[in-house]
């Protein structure tokens, strides 16, 4: 089996302790930057909304497409199809035999 040996862990007690805490210290730094990073985004999105909000406050209200499909109208553009022409015949293909 394999075994990592590595000559980088310090014997000295107490440099193990310093280098335990600069880790400690090194992750609660990388939690409190991520932390403020979501309240940025969170702080920012507040403004978004409310400015949105805001300017939408003096534009009318759109009618609902309930209330126009209650009334009978279909806003769109259509085409009529007749059924009058005779659909194409589908063929079974493969053996080149007709049918």
């Amino acid at each position: 089996m394999f075994v990592f040996q590595s000559n980088l862990r310090p014997r000295n007690p107490l440099l193990r302790l310093l280098g335990g805490i600069l880790g400690l210290v090194a992750v609660v730094g990388v939690l409190a930057i991520g932390f403020l990073a979501f309240l940025a985004l969170m702080v920012g999105a507040a403004i978004w909304y409310l400015i949105h909000l805001l300017r939408l406050k003096g534009r009318p209200v759109a009618s609902s497409p309930a209330s126009a499909a209650a009334s009978g109208i279909i806003d769109g553009e259509f085409i009529v199809v007749s059924n009058d022409e005779r659909p194409a015949r589908l063929e079974h293909g493969g053996s080149g035999r007709p049918h």
